[in-house]
C-alpha cells in the first residue's frame, strides 16, 4: 500500500530514507494519542520539540524528492490519483466500520456522529469558519491525518502539470517556491477553512518542489552513503542541527502547523518556518542514517517507514477500535476518561504493529494477484501457440 506517493520504488531501497519516514509517522501517531485529550496548547513547548514537530512537513520533501524526471505526465497522475482514491474510501469506510464496531461493542454511538465523522474526513466542516474554530468531539472521526494528505495530493498535482516547464532551471523552481510561500501567506492571513483543507496546499506545493529541486543534486543520497571518515559529511550535520535549534528558539513555529499557524508573527512566519522544516530535514535524515546502522532497531523501522500511508489513514481507527473493547466512549472526549498516558502508549504500539501488518498483507496480496495475472497471461500464451 505504501510506497506508491513519497518513496522509493524499485529492487533496491534507500532505507534510511524508509526509516526516516518511519520514526516521523511513529511520533505522529503516539502524538496523536497522547496529545489529543491534552489541555489546550498553550505558548511554545521546548526547542527540540518544534523541531520533532517539523518532522510532519517533511514528508511533503520526500514526495518531491523521489520525482523521476522523464516520467510520462498520466503515469505520475496514475499515482496521484492512487492517493486520492485511498484518501476518498477510507474516508467513508474508516468511519462507517468505527460506527459498526462501536455498535457491536455497545458503545452510545448515534448515526449522526457517523455522518458528521465523514463530512470532517473530506473537511467540509465549518466552512469558511475559522481554521481553528473548535470542533465537537466525535466519536467515528478517525482521519485525523486527512488534514495533511488531502492538500499533498493536491500538492503533487499542481507539481506534476507543470514539472516540465519548471524543474528545467533553478530561477523558475526558486520562483515557484518563493510564490507559493506567498500565497501560503495570503491563506494564512485570511485564515478560513476550505474544502479538503486546501488552505495548506501552497506550502505542501513549496516543500515537494524544493524536494524536487533537491533531489537534482542527490543530497539526500549524500546522506545516506555515511561518508563517516570525511569531515565535511559531519560539518554538515552540525551545522544544520545547530541552525535548525538556533532558528526555532529565536523564531519557534510552534507545534500548530495544523492550524496555519507556523510562528509568532502572524503570516510572515511561514517564511522562517520553511528555512526551520528544510533544516531539519537535514538535521533528521543523519538521525535515520545513525539508525540504520543499529541491526536490531533498523529491519523494524526500516519496514515501519514502508508502510506509512497504512499507518496514517488507519492508526485512528484501529486504536478506537482497541480502546472499546475495554472502556466505553462519551461525547466529551476523544477517548475514554480512564486511559492514562502508559494505556495510550502501549495501545498506540498495537495500533502501530497492527496498521504495519495490514500494510504488508496489502503488498502481499498485491504482489500475488500480478503474479497471478503473470502466470494466467504466460499459459494462454503457451497454449495458444
Amino acid at each position: 500500500m505504501m510506497g506508491e506517493v513519497f518513496s522509493s520504488n524499485g529492487p533496491t531501497r534507500v532505507v534510511p530514507m524508509d526509516i526516516l519516514k518511519g520514526i516521523l509517522m511513529i511520533g505522529i501517531v503516539l502524538a496523536h494519542l497522547e496529545l489529543y485529550d491534552s489541555p489546550s496548547r498553550v505558548g511554545n513547548p521546548p526547542t527540540i520539540v518544534m523541531m520533532l514537530y517539523l518532522g510532519l512537513p517533511v514528508f511533503y520533501i520526500i514526495a518531491g524528492y523521489f520525482y523521476k524526471p522523464g516520467r510520462e505526465l498520466k503515469v505520475n497522475l496514475r499515482r496521484v490519483h492512487k492517493l486520492l482514491i485511498a484518501l476518498v474510501i477510507t474516508s467513508v469506510l474508516s468511519p462507517t466500520v468505527t460506527y459498526v464496531w462501536f455498535t457491536l461493542t455497545g458503545q452510545p454511538v448515534e448515526l449522526s456522529d457517523l455522518f458528521d465523522s465523514i463530512v470532517r474526513a473530506f473537511w467540509f466542516e465549518g466552512l469558511l469558519g475559522p481554521v481553528d474554530s473548535p470542533m465537537e468531539c466525535l466519536m467515528c472521526y478517525v482521519t485525523q491525518v486527512n488534514y495533511f494528505l488531502w492538500p499533498m495530493a493536491a500538492g503533487l498535482i499542481i507539481f506534476f502539470l507543470s514539472e516540465k516547464y519548471i524543474m528545467k532551471d533553478n530561477r523558475r523552481i526558486a520562483a515557484t517556491i518563493v510564490l507559493m510561500l506567498c500565497l501560503q501567506m495570503m491563506f494564512t492571513a485570511i485564515y478560513v477553512r476550505i474544502p479538503f483543507y486546501l488552505q495548506l496546499c501552497p506550502m505542501a506545493t513549496a516543500f515537494i518542489f524544493l524536494g524536487a529541486l533537491i533531489s537534482k543534486y542527490d543530497l539526500f543520497g549524500r546522506i545516506c552513503s555515511f561518508d563517516w571518515r570525511n569531515y565535511k559529511y559531519w560539518l554538515v550535520f552540525v551545522v544544520s542541527a545547530a541552525l535548525s535549534y538556533i532558528l526555532c528558539s529565536i523564531l519557534p513555529p510552534g507545534v500548530y502547523f495544523d492550524n496555519l499557524i507556523f510562528g509568532d508573527y502572524g503570516f510572515w512566519s511561514v517564511i522562517p518556518c520553511f528555512v526551520e522544516v528544510s533544516l531539519v530535514s537535514i538535521f533528521l535524515l543523519y538521525v535515520a542514517v545513525i539508525l540504520s546502522k543499529i541491526p536490531a532497531l533498523s529491519p523494524v523501522l526500516s519496514l515501519t517507514g514502508r508502510h506509512t500511508l497504512s499507518m496514517a489513514l488507519f492508526h485512528m481507527m484501529v486504536a478506537k477500535m482497541i480502546m472499546a473493547l475495554f472502556y466505553k466512549f462519551s461525547n466529551d472526549r476523544w477517548f475514554p476518561a480512564e486511559l492514562g498516558s502508559l494505556d495510550l502508549l502501549l495501545i498506540g504500539l498495537a495500533s502501530i504493529a497492527i496498521c504495519v501488518a495490514m500494510g504488508v498483507l496489502w503488498w502481499k496480496c498485491k504482489k500475488s494477484h500480478k503474479l497471478n495475472r503473470w502466470f494466467f497471461q504466460r499459459t494462454c500464451t503457451i497454449y495458444t501457440r
